[in-house]
Protein backbone atom coordinates (compact mmCIF):
# COMPACT_ATOMS: atom_id res chain seq x y z
CA UNK A 1 0.00 0.00 0.00
CA UNK A 2 1.28 3.63 -0.97
CA UNK A 3 1.30 6.02 1.08
CA UNK A 4 -1.69 7.83 -0.39
CA UNK A 5 -3.47 4.73 0.65
CA UNK A 6 -4.14 3.37 -2.98
CA UNK A 7 -3.26 -0.28 -3.29
CA UNK A 8 -0.32 -0.77 -5.37
CA UNK A 9 0.86 2.05 -7.90
CA UNK A 10 0.19 6.02 -7.20
CA UNK A 11 -3.11 7.16 -8.84
CA UNK A 12 -3.47 8.97 -11.89
CA UNK A 13 -3.96 9.05 -15.17
CA UNK A 14 -0.64 7.16 -16.12
CA UNK A 15 -0.85 4.46 -13.75
CA UNK A 16 0.92 1.27 -14.69
CA UNK A 17 -1.10 -1.69 -15.04
CA UNK A 18 -1.30 -3.95 -12.00
CA UNK A 19 -0.71 -7.57 -11.29
CA UNK A 20 -3.40 -9.11 -9.39
CA UNK A 21 -4.68 -12.55 -7.97
CA UNK A 22 -7.39 -13.12 -10.55
CA UNK A 23 -8.73 -11.85 -13.61
CA UNK A 24 -11.91 -11.96 -15.68
CA UNK A 25 -13.59 -10.02 -18.49
CA UNK A 26 -16.69 -9.63 -20.01
CA UNK A 27 -17.31 -8.05 -23.15
CA UNK A 28 -20.98 -7.19 -24.56
CA UNK A 29 -22.60 -5.23 -27.29
CA UNK A 30 -24.82 -2.22 -26.19
CA UNK A 31 -27.22 -0.24 -28.36
CA UNK A 32 -26.41 3.38 -27.84
CA UNK A 33 -23.58 5.34 -28.55
CA UNK A 34 -19.98 5.28 -26.90
CA UNK A 35 -20.58 8.29 -25.31
CA UNK A 36 -23.94 7.79 -23.84
CA UNK A 37 -22.90 4.24 -22.36
CA UNK A 38 -19.73 5.86 -21.05
CA UNK A 39 -21.40 8.42 -19.04
CA UNK A 40 -24.51 6.18 -18.15
CA UNK A 41 -21.48 3.66 -16.62
CA UNK A 42 -19.33 6.62 -15.21
CA UNK A 43 -22.03 6.78 -12.62
CA UNK A 44 -21.63 4.46 -9.45
CA UNK A 45 -25.33 4.31 -9.04
CA UNK A 46 -25.18 2.22 -12.13
CA UNK A 47 -22.31 0.07 -12.58
CA UNK A 48 -23.17 -0.91 -8.63
CA UNK A 49 -27.00 -1.71 -9.19
CA UNK A 50 -26.77 -4.76 -8.78
CA UNK A 51 -25.85 -5.04 -5.29
CA UNK A 52 -28.31 -2.22 -4.48
CA UNK A 53 -30.82 -4.20 -3.74
CA UNK A 54 -31.54 -7.44 -1.98
CA UNK A 55 -30.81 -10.70 -4.44
CA UNK A 56 -29.10 -14.54 -3.81
CA UNK A 57 -25.44 -13.29 -4.53
CA UNK A 58 -25.94 -10.69 -2.15
CA UNK A 59 -27.02 -13.46 0.53
CA UNK A 60 -29.89 -11.34 0.82
CA UNK A 61 -27.99 -7.62 1.74
CA UNK A 62 -27.63 -4.51 -0.23
CA UNK A 63 -25.07 -1.99 -0.51
CA UNK A 64 -25.43 2.22 -0.15
CA UNK A 65 -23.35 4.26 -2.29
CA UNK A 66 -22.53 7.94 -1.24
CA UNK A 67 -19.62 10.39 -3.00
CA UNK A 68 -16.56 11.43 -0.86
CA UNK A 69 -14.78 13.58 -3.65
CA UNK A 70 -16.12 16.89 -4.59
CA UNK A 71 -16.04 15.69 -7.89
CA UNK A 72 -18.48 13.08 -9.08
CA UNK A 73 -16.45 12.41 -11.81
CA UNK A 74 -12.79 11.86 -13.35
CA UNK A 75 -9.05 10.41 -11.63
CA UNK A 76 -9.95 11.43 -8.14
CA UNK A 77 -13.96 10.98 -7.82
CA UNK A 78 -14.01 8.76 -4.31
CA UNK A 79 -16.76 6.90 -3.06
CA UNK A 80 -18.32 4.68 -0.60
CA UNK A 81 -20.11 1.49 -0.49
CA UNK A 82 -21.87 0.12 2.68
CA UNK A 83 -24.15 -2.25 3.76
CA UNK A 84 -24.47 -6.11 5.20
CA UNK A 85 -25.10 -9.52 4.33
CA UNK A 86 -26.05 -11.99 6.80
CA UNK A 87 -24.97 -9.64 9.51
CA UNK A 88 -21.52 -9.29 8.46
CA UNK A 89 -20.58 -5.73 7.75
CA UNK A 90 -19.35 -4.15 4.28
CA UNK A 91 -17.86 -1.05 3.89
CA UNK A 92 -14.96 -0.06 1.08
CA UNK A 93 -14.11 3.04 -0.58
CA UNK A 94 -13.21 3.27 -4.43
CA UNK A 95 -11.43 5.59 -5.96
CA UNK A 96 -11.10 6.60 -10.20
CA UNK A 97 -7.43 6.05 -10.93
CA UNK A 98 -7.49 6.47 -15.20
CA UNK A 99 -10.23 8.42 -16.76
CA UNK A 100 -10.69 9.06 -20.88
CA UNK A 101 -13.80 10.95 -21.26
CA UNK A 102 -15.81 8.72 -23.52
CA UNK A 103 -13.15 5.53 -23.61
CA UNK A 104 -12.36 4.30 -20.45
CA UNK A 105 -12.61 4.33 -16.58
CA UNK A 106 -10.75 2.73 -14.17
CA UNK A 107 -11.31 2.55 -10.23
CA UNK A 108 -9.74 0.34 -7.14
CA UNK A 109 -10.37 0.28 -4.01
CA UNK A 110 -8.37 2.29 -1.35
CA UNK A 111 -7.46 2.07 2.30
CA UNK A 112 -8.42 -1.48 4.11
CA UNK A 113 -11.70 -3.01 2.26
CA UNK A 114 -14.18 -4.71 4.41
CA UNK A 115 -15.29 -7.35 2.09
CA UNK A 116 -16.41 -10.50 2.61
CA UNK A 117 -15.21 -12.55 -0.60
CA UNK A 118 -12.53 -10.09 -2.19
CA UNK A 119 -9.75 -8.26 -1.11
CA UNK A 120 -8.83 -5.30 -2.51
CA UNK A 121 -9.77 -5.38 -6.36
CA UNK A 122 -10.10 -3.09 -9.76
CA UNK A 123 -12.47 -2.66 -12.05
CA UNK A 124 -12.54 -1.01 -15.48
CA UNK A 125 -14.78 -0.74 -18.46
CA UNK A 126 -13.88 0.50 -22.19
CA UNK A 127 -16.45 1.57 -24.57
CA UNK A 128 -15.63 1.58 -28.72
CA UNK A 129 -18.06 2.44 -31.71
CA UNK A 130 -18.78 -0.89 -33.81
CA UNK A 131 -21.50 -0.69 -36.41
CA UNK A 132 -24.53 0.86 -34.91
CA UNK A 133 -23.41 0.19 -31.48
CA UNK A 134 -21.11 0.18 -28.32
CA UNK A 135 -18.43 -2.38 -27.76
CA UNK A 136 -18.45 -2.74 -23.98
CA UNK A 137 -16.00 -4.31 -22.62
CA UNK A 138 -15.73 -4.90 -18.47
CA UNK A 139 -13.18 -6.16 -16.77
CA UNK A 140 -12.42 -7.19 -12.90
CA UNK A 141 -9.50 -7.95 -11.68
CA UNK A 142 -9.22 -9.15 -7.26
CA UNK A 143 -7.02 -10.83 -4.85
CA UNK A 144 -8.69 -12.83 -1.92
CA UNK A 145 -8.72 -11.60 1.30
CA UNK A 146 -6.09 -12.15 3.54
CA UNK A 147 -7.35 -13.19 6.59
CA UNK A 148 -8.94 -16.32 8.36
CA UNK A 149 -12.60 -17.41 7.26
CA UNK A 150 -12.59 -14.49 4.83
CA UNK A 151 -9.53 -16.22 3.22
CA UNK A 152 -11.80 -19.36 2.94
CA UNK A 153 -14.83 -17.79 1.75
CA UNK A 154 -12.62 -16.44 -1.26
CA UNK A 155 -11.23 -19.43 -2.49
CA UNK A 156 -14.95 -21.19 -2.33
CA UNK A 157 -17.15 -17.56 -3.54
CA UNK A 158 -14.82 -14.71 -5.24
CA UNK A 159 -15.39 -16.38 -8.81
CA UNK A 160 -18.83 -17.13 -9.18
CA UNK A 161 -19.37 -14.08 -7.48
CA UNK A 162 -17.01 -11.81 -9.49
CA UNK A 163 -18.56 -13.68 -12.40
CA UNK A 164 -22.39 -12.57 -11.39
CA UNK A 165 -21.26 -8.84 -11.11
CA UNK A 166 -19.60 -8.55 -14.46
CA UNK A 167 -22.49 -10.39 -15.91
CA UNK A 168 -25.07 -8.15 -13.95
CA UNK A 169 -23.18 -4.81 -14.95
CA UNK A 170 -23.43 -5.31 -18.30
CA UNK A 171 -26.36 -6.58 -18.59
CA UNK A 172 -27.71 -3.48 -16.93
CA UNK A 173 -25.95 -1.28 -19.21
CA UNK A 174 -27.57 -3.48 -22.40
CA UNK A 175 -31.18 -3.02 -20.46
CA UNK A 176 -30.57 1.14 -19.53
CA UNK A 177 -30.92 1.36 -23.09
CA UNK A 178 -33.63 -0.66 -24.71
CA UNK A 179 -37.15 0.55 -24.74
CA UNK A 180 -40.21 -1.91 -24.88
CA UNK A 181 -37.85 -4.52 -26.09
CA UNK A 182 -36.61 -2.26 -29.29
CA UNK A 183 -33.74 -0.56 -29.62
CA UNK A 184 -33.19 2.77 -28.25
CA UNK A 185 -32.15 5.40 -25.89
CA UNK A 186 -34.07 6.57 -22.76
Amino acid sequence: MSASGVAGPEAGADTPAMRWERCLEKTVAVPATPARVFTWLDDPRNTGWHMSRPSLAMLGGALRVERLSAAATGVGATYRSWGRTLGLRIDFTTTVVRWVADREKVWRTIGDPRLIVLGHFEMRFAVEAVRERTRLTMVLEYELPQRGVYRLLGWALAASYAKWCLRRMCRDAKVAFVIDGRRGPI
